[in-house]
This record gives C-alpha cells, structure tokens and sequence, in this order.
C-alpha cells in the first residue's frame, strides 16, 4: 500500500460522520489485510496517515521463518508450521487531521514545532504549538 493510496483511504474514511465508526472501520480492514495501525501521537504523528516500520511484524514474520526452517523435510502439516508471508508490511500511523475538533491550523504548528525539536513535555507541546484549550481538549479527547 502506497502512502498515496493510504491517505485516500484515511481521507474518505474521515469524511465519515463519528470517529468511532471512522476508527472500527479502518481497523477492521487493517485487521483483515494484517496491518497494525499506530494510533494518533504528537510526538510522531503527521498531518496525514504514513507508513512506519512495524518491528512487531518484522519479529513475528522473523519466528515464522525459523518455524519453517526448523521443520523437518517434508512436514505436511501446513497449519503448524505456515510458510511466512514474504512481503513486510509496515504499520499504519494515524494522522493527527484524524483527531476530532483539532484545528487545521493547530496541525500544522504541532508538526512545525515538532521538525524544529521534540516537545520535552505536554507544557512544551502547548507553549511551542500555540494550541487553544479547544485543540488542548481535542487532544486530550483522542489521547494523542
């Protein structure tokens, strides 16, 4: 999945009218395709949904590697020992634009403030961002 193709998926699920349904919706499938989604974080969130490296995939497509290779020549039972799924797939972290009621404006500056240095703390986040007690609570709602 492309990060084009990624958010065209999060922009029309976000054109969904709750956060809830827009949520269950793009776990079920990320859970159908076996992708893990990251949630909303200011300390690592874009504007927009991107793609991370995903090291609890790596780890388990790693296990089943050594599964298959440990087992013996011919094993048939292809349910104990499955072939692991050669393609990574990365992980899903949502966008902070996801966050219900968070201003556009208040997106861009927790981005901007974030690619200048790291926010030593919430205080840190709220002083340097510039976020109203509207974006403070939008936050906080979505545990960002």
């Amino acid at each position: 999945m492309t990060e084009a193709r990624l958010n065209d998926v999060c922009r029309r699920m976000a054109n969904l009218a709750s956060k809830e349904v827009v949520h269950d919706r793009l776990l079920q499938e990320a859970r159908r395709l076996g992708i893990t989604v990251q949630p909303v974080d200011v300390t690592v969130s874009q504007a927009d949904c991107t793609l991370e490296d995903d090291a609890a995939a790596r780890e388990r497509w790693r296990t089943a590697l050594a599964a298959t290779l440990a087992a013996p020549p011919g094993a048939e039972d292809t349910a104990a020992n499955p072939a692991p799924d050669m393609r990574h797939q990365p992980a899903i972290r949502l966008g902070l634009r996801l966050v219900k009621h968070l201003s556009a404006a208040a997106v861009g500056r927790i981005v901007a403030a974030r690619q200048e240095r790291a926010y030593d703390d919430v205080d840190d986040l709220v002083r340097r961002a510039e976020l109203d007690r509207g974006d403070r609570e939008a936050l906080s709602a979505a545990d960002a």
